[in-house]
């Protein structure tokens, strides 16, 4: 039955608020927009902060609520249930498995599971987005960084470690075109506006 339970938590992580909401708000597919990628940064960058903000708390709040049902009500290891939703947001079934990179939702998994890692994630992400003004390199390493430090501060269980660890990987692999772009020098750098 467990296993049901992580069914349902990919199913909700596959619900995308930024395809959902450029559609109704601008009749548009975000996907074919800016980078081509289903998330908060994307819409931010294409659309403004008015429509990506509400994006990215909806985001961050989809890691918080998978996590706290499976908390809340016992379903299973809630850490797995956040790997399910982040693999779920990454691959979404109701999009052909094209979705966003995860890193609002992990971050809203990693703070409600493990608060102590909220300071130490936001200042890495804050400190390498202000320094370098990627966030793809902010957010790679955000999500590893806290990964490490959860690890290493928590006494988990090698399923709960497996999962992290697969959160990472879901991240580097989802930023792997960024990756490539970074080492040929062309990535785009953050920008504030949009329209």
């Amino acid at each position: 039955m467990e296993y049901l339970y992580y069914l349902l938590a990919y199913i909700m992580g596959s619900v995308s608020f930024s395809y959902l909401l450029v559609k109704i708000f601008k009749n548009e597919d975000v996907r074919n927009k800016g980078s081509k990628n289903a998330g908060g940064t994307n819409v931010i960058r294409v659309y403004g902060w008015k429509l990506g903000l509400p994006v990215a708390i909806l985001d961050i709040f989809k890691g918080v609520f998978v996590s706290f049902i499976f908390k809340k009500y016992d379903l299973g290891y809630p850490v797995v249930a956040l790997f399910f939703a982040v693999l779920g947001h990454c691959y979404p079934i109701f999009m052909k498995f094209k979705g966003g990179k995860g890193i609002a939702t992990t971050a809203g998994g990693f703070t409600f599971l493990f608060l102590n890692a909220f300071p130490f994630g936001l200042a890495v992400f804050s400190g390498l987005a202000i320094l370098t003004g990627y966030v793809s390199v902010a957010s790679i390493f955000m999500v590893f960084t806290a990964g490490v430090f959860i690890i290493n501060t928590y006494v988990l269980e090698k399923i709960e470690i497996v999962a992290i660890v697969g959160i990472i990987f879901l991240a580097i692999i989802r930023h792997n075109s960024n990756i490539k772009r970074l080492i040929r020098r062309e990535e785009n750098q953050f920008r504030f506006g949009g329209k």
